[in-house]
Order: structure tokens, then C-alpha cells, then sequence
């Protein structure tokens, strides 16, 4: 047995009671009115214009709809087409089943109820209770309500609205200012807009205040937007392009098969919004990952060549050192043990000290290459300033024992560049064939060894003051000047001789040096 009280729902079962009492999400006040469902379920009829149902001891409850809460369902029948109809103190309401559907599926957030009054032929708008029982239905299905001006009867089956209210776009604001309408073109909306209102309305003469909506912005909106007795739609910030809004307009319990309303929009956009913008961004953005993968790419191959080279130049730097000591270094020890038993031998028989001074010779020589050799090898070295320094000694120790003079003309500050080790062992060997060439060839009294550095390489001149000699001659006639030429010529040097008979000889060598950083 159900009871229905102002302080809420009580239920007598198996004998005790249990009770539903009145509160925030149950009953607004009070329950006026009781209904049993064919599937066990109860229709609980509250003050609050309120409608609640009880199943499998689950409460769901839903407002009649969005108007006011000035309302209570004083009584309750079902018609055969499942219909729930309503006698309530602002008059005769009807609930279809797929109205409580959609509430119960989240669909809506009220019931959408008919609601009938004076204007359907009814003597009273109003005022259906509280007295009990205030709605009943006979066995023919005939419906009877108790008003105050007399009992009202009617059959369900019969009583149906067919009319539908016709939607239409009445304004549109933005950023809160109105602006005129032109149906025969989009509507442009100035880039940089923050918020688009648009305001509609149903044209329904006798119910407009039942009027519901719905709508959907093309391009924006995935699907319609319930939009319910509410006349407007807002939208902040809206995306580039055309869009296309829709409205829909239909009445009480009536369905969405009217026409629509539309309004076409061009939202403008900014340069950096537009699609030309994106699309030459993406373009510039893919080069440049292209760029930058391919100067990745680049980088990392020039610095594996780099060391590959650098491998390469130390191979041949280890060849080069193997091969003068076996051919230089290992031909003057070998020349130094034989002249060394020579002079001992010749100690035998009293005469040894011309071997003895072959020998001393040979070791100095022999000294001097290994000098050389440690010199070429040494990182410390592989600089102008490294170069310079090697041969002023080698020139001032070489020409003590001649009679030549030496006059070396250098630079106050000599700058730091960095020299290969390759290069400047090169250098060297050249300065040092052109200086022999001088001792032995020039009879010459004064020789100078002049440094000229620049900013892209360097000259070094070895002038002399000998006899001279025919230049082209000399060349045609050996391999020693030839020599010369080819070593610097292999790194982007040159080599220029200048002579004449009695003129003396100037030796000009040029090399080149790596750009500075940031040049």
C-alpha cells in the first residue's frame, strides 16, 4: 500500500513501513497524487509542477517544464496509447512515453507536456483539485476531470494538435551591438569578434509561449543543440570560413518536422587565420625541416670526412716519418758505423783523425734529421709562429759554419694562424734546399731570410747576393728546383725564382692559410 503525504511517500510492504520524505532531490513539498504503472512502477504526482516515478526502489523525477514551479498534479490517469494525463492547478496536461524517454535517456532536462486550457474548449484554464479523485477513465476510455464549473469529459483518442510553429532569424549581435540583416547575401562578421548572438523566435499565434527550439551551426556544431523556450543562441570566437545556422521551431509534445530557418555567415579571419597563411607556414615549416635535416646530413658527412682526413693525414705523416728514417736517419747511422770502423781501423795503423771528423760530421747530421723529424711531429708546432722560429735556427746553426752572413728580416708580431703539419714540413724542406742551394752554388757574402704574413697566407723570401745563374736554364737542366715547386703547389702554394748572372738570387715562397673564424 502507497501513501503519498506533504512530508513525502510512505509504503507499507511485508508488514512495516517504509518512507521517501520531501527533499531537494525528491519531493520539492508534498505528494498530491498516486498512479500504478503496469510494470510495477508508481507515478508520484508532487506540488512544484513535478513529476516522479518510482521503479525496481529507483526515484527519477523531472520538472513539467521550464515556465514556474506554481504548479501541482493533483491527479493521474493513463489512456490506452500510454499517455499520462495530468489534472494540475494550471490545468489538463498530457505526458507522451517518449517525452519521459528522453528525460530518463539525459536527453532533456524536463518533461515536454501538452497543456490544455480555455482556448481547446476547455470552461476553466485552471484549478483541477486538490478534492479527490480529480481525473478518472471508464472502461470505454473516456477521460472525466472534476473542475470547478462542472465534469469535464473527453476521449484521448481525439484530442490532437497538428500545428507547427514556423521559425525565424530575428537578429544578430555583436559583441552586444545589433546589426542589420541582409537575406540576399552572408552575413559578414569582421575578424577579431569575440562573441556572435543569434536571436530567433516561433511564429505560433495561440500558444507562443510553448514554443521550443533547436539549432546547429554548420562547421561548428557536431549535432543540434536543445535550445528548449530559449530565443537565442550565443557563440564566442567563432572559426574562420562560411558557416550556415539552422533553427528549428516546434510546438507542445510536437515533433521536429517543420522548416528550418537559416542564416548564412563569413566569418573573416586574420592574415596569419587564413588558409594560404597555414598552408605556406606548413610549406616554410616542411623546408625548413628539410634544410635542416639536410644541413644536419651535410654536417655530420663534412665532419666524417673531416676525420677521415684528418686519419688520412696522420697515416701519411706516420708514412712519412717511417720513411725518413729509414732512408735519411738509417742511411746516416749506417754511413756513421762504417766510417766508425774506418777510423778504427785507421787507429791501427796510426792515421784517424780524418775519419774521426767524418764521423763527428755524419753524428751532427744525423742529430739534425732526428731534430727535424721531432719538430714535424710535435702539435705544439703547427703554427706560423712554429714554423718561423724552426727555421731562424735552423738557418742561424746551418750558416755558422760558412762564411755567409745572415740577415733575418721579420715582423714585430708575428700572428697566431694555425699551419698543418704537413704544410709547414713542406716550407721547411723547400727554405732549407733553397739555403743549401745558396752555401753550395751563389759564393755569395750575404743572404737574407725575409717573412711577409698576410691576411690570406704568407711569403717567405730567401735573397742572396751570389753570382746568380740562368734561371729556365737551371730548371731544363735539374730535378731540385722542379722540387720545390711541386711541394707548395700540392697545398695552394707557389714558388717564384728570380736570378741572373751576377745579380744574385731571390727564392719567393708563397703559402696559403685557412680563412679566420668569422671571416
Amino acid at each position: 500500500m502507497w501513501v503519498g503525504t506533504y512530508a513525502g511517500i510512505s509504503l507499507w510492504e511485508e508488514g512495516r513501513w517504509s518512507t521517501i520524505r520531501y527533499g531537494k532531490d525528491t519531493f520539492p513539498t508534498g505528494v498530491f497524487s498516486l498512479l500504478a504503472d503496469d510494470d510495477g512502477g508508481m507515478w508520484i504526482g508532487t506540488k512544484g509542477n513535478r513529476l516522479n516515478r518510482v521503479l525496481d526502489g529507483r526515484l527519477t523525477g523531472f520538472p513539467l517544464d521550464e515556465e514556474t514551479t506554481d504548479n501541482a498534479v493533483c491527479g493521474m490517469v493513463k489512456d490506452r496509447a500510454g499517455n499520462l494525463w495530468l489534472a494540475t492547478f494550471r490545468g489538463l496536461m498530457r505526458v507522451r512515453p517518449e517525452a519521459y524517454a528522453d528525460c530518463v535517456a539525459g536527453r532533456r532536462s524536463h518533461l515536454d507536456a501538452d497543456t490544455f486550457g480555455a482556448e481547446d474548449g476547455l470552461p476553466v484554464s485552471g484549478s483541477y483539485g486538490p478534492a479527490q479523485p480529480t481525473i478518472v477513465a471508464d472502461e470505454a476510455g473516456m477521460i472525466h476531470c472534476a473542475t470547478l464549473q462542472g465534469l469535464v469529459s473527453f476521449d484521448p483518442t481525439r484530442v490532437e494538435r497538428t500545428w507547427v510553429p514556423s521559425p525565424r532569424i530575428e537578429e544578430i549581435r555583436l559583441d552586444g551591438r545589433a546589426s542589420r540583416l541582409d537575406a540576399r547575401s552572408a552575413f559578414e562578421v569582421p575578424a577579431g569578434t569575440s562573441q556572435v548572438e543569434i536571436r530567433f523566435t516561433g511564429i505560433q499565434l495561440s500558444r507562443p509561449g510553448k514554443v521550443r527550439f533547436r539549432y546547429r551551426l554548420e562547421g561548428v556544431d557536431a549535432t543540434w543543440k536543445e535550445s528548449g523556450l530559449r530565443r537565442s543562441a550565443i557563440y564566442p570566437k567563432l572559426p574562420p570560413g562560411r558557416h550556415t545556422f539552422r533553427v528549428l521551431a516546434a510546438g507542445p509534445g510536437g515533433g521536429w518536422q517543420g522548416p528550418d530557418a537559416s542564416l548564412d555567415l563569413a566569418v573573416g579571419a586574420f592574415f596569419w587565420e587564413t588558409r594560404w597563411f597555414r598552408f605556406s607556414t606548413i610549406t616554410a615549416a616542411a623546408a625548413a625541416g628539410i634544410l635542416l635535416v639536410r644541413f644536419i646530413s651535410t654536417r655530420r658527412l663534412a665532419l666524417r670526412l673531416a676525420a677521415a682526413e684528418k686519419l688520412a693525414a696522420v697515416e701519411r705523416e706516420r708514412a712519412r716519418i717511417s720513411r725518413d728514417m729509414h732512408d735519411d736517419l738509417g742511411a746516416r747511422l749506417t754511413k756513421i758505423a762504417f766510417f766508425s770502423e774506418l777510423a778504427e781501423r785507421d787507429i791501427g795503423e796510426g792515421k784517424g783523425s780524418g775519419s774521426f771528423r767524418s764521423v763527428a760530421r755524419m753524428s751532427r747530421d744525423a742529430a739534425q734529421a732526428l731534430d727535424e723529424m721531432v719538430w714535424a711531429v710535435k702539435p705544439s708546432n703547427d703554427t706560423l709562429a712554429g714554423l718561423t722560429e724552426y727555421i731562424c735556427r735552423y738557418a742561424t746553426e746551418y750558416l755558422e759554419e760558412t762564411e755567409l752572413r745572415l740577415r733575418l728580416d721579420l715582423p714585430l708580431n708575428i700572428p697566431v694562424r694555425p699551419l698543418a703539419a704537413e704544410v709547414r714540413h713542406d716550407v721547411y724542406l723547400t727554405i732549407k734546399e733553397a739555403l743549401n742551394n745558396v752555401v753550395k752554388h751563389a759564393d755569395a757574402q750575404e743572404v737574407t731570410l725575409r717573412l711577409l704574413p698576410g691576411e690570406d697566407g704568407f711569403e717567405v723570401r730567401v735573397v742572396d747576393d751570389g753570382r746568380g745563374f740562368d734561371a729556365v736554364a737551371a730548371e731544363a737542366a735539374g730535378n731540385g728546383l722542379s722540387n720545390m715547386r711541386r711541394r707548395l703547389e700540392q697545398w695552394g702554394g707557389s714558388t717564384r725564382i728570380t736570378s741572373s748572372p751576377g745579380q744574385g738570387t731571390e727564392v719567393r715562397l708563397w703559402v696559403p692559410l685557412k680563412p679566420l673564424a668569422g671571416h
